[in-house]
């Protein structure tokens, strides 16, 4: 009768042995998943903004060209929808802030090629500048996340290479007569409405004599 429950005892703890070798196994392949999910999150969101910047140049190049415009709001709506899938799987919130700033300033880029108005956390950093901080800052977290060794040392590329100075600067002062001031807190623009939102949710409204792109 012992020699049994010896026995038995051994099959049981060889099973809790497997289920526990199993179970380590599974959340072992679980992190790797999550963080495989946050580095091509990441990957995607950054080539999204790449073509958010070069619509911009474009956008510099003839402004009034419908194809243009269409390529801008088409690398939009992909970067938004980048920046949400990013938002998603990364558990870091400083990441999804840095997305999301990153986001703005891309579209700040546009509205510069665009000849409008200056806003005013652009004023004193050209958006092309501060997008690539702000991607800097994300690539630091999802290296951290993501458990790349040396997670800060991300190399950022001097401000001349980045097209710095080659978009216009405006007439603030006509702007400001002619269509009010866009300040901080207005960032996302959308053609119907004229309403722009800063990335707390906040909607304000301004009249503007032309639509712009949205986000």
């Amino acid at each position: 009768m012992s020699a049994a429950l010896l026995v038995l005892a051994g099959a049981v703890v060889g099973v809790m042995g497997t289920l526990g070798t199993e179970l380590i196994r599974s959340r072992g392949e679980d992190r790797r998943s999550q963080r495989e999910a946050v580095r091509q999150a990441c990957i995607e969101f950054s080539m999204a903004i790449n073509r958010m910047r070069e619509t911009a140049f474009e956008l510099h190049r003839d402004p009034s060209s419908q194809v243009f415009q269409d390529r801008a709001q088409d690398a939009n709506m992909t970067a938004r929808a980048r920046y949400e899938n990013l938002r998603l799987v990364t558990s870091s919130k400083i990441a999804q802030e840095a997305g999301r700033r990153a986001l703005r300033h891309a579209f700040g880029m546009q509205l510069r090629a665009r000849a409008m108005p200056i806003r005013d956390d652009e004023a004193d950093r050209e958006p092309q500048a501060l997008v690539q901080d702000w991607l800097t800052r994300l690539y630091v977290e999802v290296r951290q996340e993501t458990g790349v060794p040396h997670a800060y040392d991300v190399y950022q590329e001097p401000d001349r290479w980045l097209g710095v100075g080659q978009l216009p600067h405006v007439d603030t002062a006509a702007v400001v007569r002619d269509h009010g001031v866009i300040g901080a807190g207005q960032v996302d623009v959308t053609a119907s409405e004229h309403g722009c939102r800063d990335h707390d949710g906040l909607w304000n409204t301004i009249k503007m004599r032309q639509p712009l792109l949205s986000r």
